[in-house]
């Protein structure tokens, strides 16, 4: 399925250690030579978990790469790595954390944990929803003026 949940456009080396139990400075070297060797991924700054720990964040240069590696999984091993994902992300980013809420619940959907799905849905609608409350457009020009048919 195009856009897979478990392999998303963005990845932290520390969700990617926990997933794999591999220490995270291991994955650091690994994200850095498929970034600069084979240009597959691209190292796009660092953050910082719940912990202090700090992580760095990778893009896939194109969704082809993601895809493939996602088809490549069986549909179990899909399920249990989504699930092993969204709950890395939980322990290391929260599970309130709002900008996460939609990548999560695509997660636990693919994972079959369909409650979980639900309550980030809802956490990703209303955190979207408040943030369209606090957009203001811009003015429409007085009436009148400014408008041709």
């Amino acid at each position: 399925r195009p856009g897979s949940p478990l392999l998303a456009l963005q990845t932290d080396t520390l969700v990617l250690s926990d997933v794999l139990a591999i220490d995270p400075a291991d994955v650091e070297e690994r994200m850095d030579a498929l970034a600069g060797t084979h240009h597959l991924a691209k190292n796009i700054g660092t953050a910082e978990s719940v912990d202090r720990s700090l992580t760095v964040r990778y893009r896939f240069v194109h969704g082809l790469y993601q895809n493939v590696l996602y088809a490549s999984l069986q549909p179990t091993r899909r399920a249990q790595t989504s699930a092993k994902v969204a709950r890395a992300i939980e322990a290391r980013f929260g599970a309130g954390d709002l900008s996460r809420a939609s990548e999560l619940a695509l997660l636990f959907e693919a994972a079959r944990e369909f409650s979980d799905a639900a309550r980030n849905f809802l956490v990703a609608a209303q955190h979207h929803h408040h943030r369209q409350r606090s957009w203001t457009p811009c003015r429409a020009p007085p009436s009148g003026r400014g408008w041709q048919n």
